[in-house]
């Protein structure tokens, strides 16, 4: 990665290569464990499932670019309205709201 400077570009492209160089800074810190299911027979490769334990710092940075790209895309209304899940204020009850009330208001208007 070259030196970031401000001439490098969008806020969200230097955002991106900050992340890209901690994420690689920590990729050797992935721990993979291999746990044996309860009851199982040892002698059984499908007895046993992986489990990735993540750095914390990985936590740290998907949660903040989590909340930085949301922010990018609700402030320059690059979300369909139509889109529920995953935004604020928005839910499967927003949804299923707006499709009935839409349904239900070409019932009306096909009535009268």
């Amino acid at each position: 990665m070259g030196r970031i400077t401000p001439e490098s570009g969008s806020s969200l492209d230097i955002s991106n290569n900050i992340y890209e160089y901690i994420t690689n800074a920590f990729l050797d810190d992935f721990s993979n464990l291999i746990v044996l299911k309860g009851g199982k027979d040892q002698q059984l490769a499908s007895s046993y499932r992986p489990i990735s334990l993540l750095p914390t710092i990985g936590k740290v940075l998907e949660k903040l670019m989590t909340q930085r790209l949301t922010y990018h895309l609700e402030s320059t209304n690059s979300l369909n309205d139509r889109q529920h899940g995953f935004r604020d204020d928005k839910s499967v009850d927003t949804a299923i709201n707006e499709l009935l009330s839409k349904r239900w208001q070409t019932c009306l208007s096909a009535l009268y």
